[in-house]
């Protein structure tokens, strides 16, 4: 054993003397994948593979393995050799470059599609309502072309949130003051999210500001919001956070979607049901739910994505089953102060001048 495996493994040579190597199994390997281990090593070859072991604290992490057998005089096998280099960060690397390779040729696939439906449903919307103006109040058919029209009205918003997620949408642009947005938000949230969960803030005093569309700021605001109302049944607490941040090198190397320096942190943190490895690793993707068809459409979270991408942002999420879930976005921010509304009241009375003919 040399320094590194105490780092690795959070054991002490003391705590693994006379131990098998059974105490580093993670659980996350089938045990035909441990049983051809075992073969090739006591048929006397070496084995290479990536193992997926556990430390000490519980935490998981991958190792590049080489086992080799060791000889007796005799050409027996005595013991076993390992060298294991820990990679880890090159495993969380290669699955968040391959997921958001995923989204993005999924948000052109639904940028394609939503582009080819609204075209279709700007004609549709356009005919019924003509069609509405020109039958008489009293008509027969007037109610069946109202659930045409509200039908199309309904697919087209789907048009559009779809649109969000392929990051196509037009956005109106300015400088705005996240803490201020969530502040204007707040009799909203809790009417939405309901008398059983406990709803806090912590915001920061000086968050820098950011540019964005206030309106797409609202939604991701919301649609998180919803996401955590949904978690918590029986109720439990919902926590809206936020922070200035620095990105520097050390967190480049396991985000590399994000560029280097300073973001606006926002973090919304609930004490829900929580999900699984996998349903984490597809919340983000266009229609994809676990709540049945009859409750969503499976895009919100999709939008957020969509939202949070088009202004150069990052997003992730971490989740305990049945514990907890936290979204964490980044937006970057810019050194420029907000516009300022400014009310114009026109007091003055205008005089009627002019002749009638």
């Amino acid at each position: 054993m040399n320094e590194q495996f105490p780092k690795q493994t959070g054991y002490s040579y003391r705590e693994v003397k006379d131990k098998t190597p059974r105490i580093f199994k993670s659980g996350e390997h089938p045990e035909s994948f441990y049983k051809e281990l075992w073969n090739t090593i006591t048929s006397g070859e070496t084995w290479y593979g990536e193992l997926h072991n556990k430390r000490k604290d519980g935490k998981l992490f991958w190792g590049k393995t080489i086992i080799s057998p060791i000889f007796n005089n005799r050409g027996g096998i005595t013991n076993f050799a390992g060298i294991k280099e820990d990679i880890t960060n090159q495993k969380i690397l290669k699955q968040k470059l391959e997921r958001s390779h995923k989204l993005e040729i999924l948000g052109q696939f639904a940028g394609g599609i939503a582009h080819d439906f609204n075209n279709i449903l700007t004609v549709i919307n356009g005919y019924s309502t003509l069609i509405l103006d020109s039958l008489d109040k009293n008509s027969m058919i007037r109610d069946d072309i109202k659930q045409i029209k509200s039908a199309g009205e309904r697919a087209t918003a789907l048009t559009r949130q779809l649109l969000m997620f392929s990051k196509t949408r037009i956005k109106n642009q300015r400088v705005v003051n996240i803490n201020r947005e969530i502040k204007n938000a707040v009799k909203m949230l809790k009417r939405l999210i309901g008398e059983d969960i406990q709803l806090k803030f912590k915001l920061a005093d000086r968050l820098l500001n950011i540019k964005a569309d206030p309106a797409q700021i609202d939604q991701v605001i919301m649609n998180l919001a919803v996401n955590s109302h949904d978690a918590m049944p029986y109720g439990g607490m919902l926590i809206i956070s936020n922070s200035n941040r620095t990105v520097d090198e050390s967190f480049l190397i396991r985000h590399p979607d994000t560029a280097p320096g300073e973001y606006a942190e926002v973090i919304v943190k609930d004490t829900g049901t929580g999900m699984d490895k996998v349903t984490a690793e597809r919340i983000f993707e266009p229609f994809f739910t676990t709540k049945g068809k009859e409750h969503e459409t499976g895009l919100g979270l999709s939008t957020v994505y969509g939202i949070v991408k088009q202004n150069k942002g990052y997003i992730e999420v971490e989740s305990e089953k049945e514990k907890r879930t936290s979204f964490t976005i980044l937006f970057p921010v810019v050194h420029e102060t907000e516009e300022k509304k400014i009310k114009i009241s026109i007091k003055t009375k205008i005089k009627k001048t002019g002749q009638y003919l």
